[in-house]
């Protein structure tokens, strides 16, 4: 959070806030069986107000992960950005706060499984929960951060050129 909150304090009002789905993963979005074109985006029971770049982390989150190796898979990575930002353009200041933004949704979404278990379940450990995993595992090797940054390079100076 520290991270985070220091990036985003030297960005300044760069930054845009709206609602927040929080939970964007494959169950979520209402398809065309034809086409696989994506027609609605389903339960808004975790939408909140906050920073838009969340949505991006979470999207990576969910899509981009590499379950075996609790990583994120940076060609997934790659698709996943090139497709957002040639929809709505994704800013510098929302890219530079993406891996700390990626790192406060494993933290949180692990925060919000372990605690309620931790009170009502005396059996419970830690390393049941694969969020708390994935958020070890990307804290612990941040090789991942130097990748995704250049990966939003790449994709911005694409679109300038285009």
């Amino acid at each position: 959070m520290e991270r985070f909150e220091t990036a985003r304090v030297q960005i300044g009002d760069e930054l845009n806030e709206g609602i927040i789905h929080h939970d964007l993963h494959r169950e979520n979005f209402l398809k065309n069986a034809k086409t696989g074109q994506i027609k609605a985006i389903l339960d808004f029971s975790e939408a909140h107000q906050g920073y838009l770049v969340f949505d991006l982390a979470v999207l990576l989150g969910y899509w981009a992960i590499d379950r075996d190796k609790a990583n994120l898979d940076m060609e997934k990575c790659r698709q996943l950005l090139s497709a957002y930002n040639d929809t709505k353009p994704i800013t510098k200041a929302h890219m530079r706060l993406l891996p700390h933004a990626v790192l406060l949704y494993f933290a949180t979404d692990a925060t919000g499984y372990i605690l309620p278990r931790l009170r009502h379940t005396q059996s419970f450990t830690i390393a049941q929960c694969n969020m708390y995993e994935r958020f070890k595992t990307l804290r612990e090797n941040r090789s991942w951060i130097a990748e995704l940054s250049t990966i939003a390079a790449d994709i911005m100076s694409s679109k300038a050129h285009c």
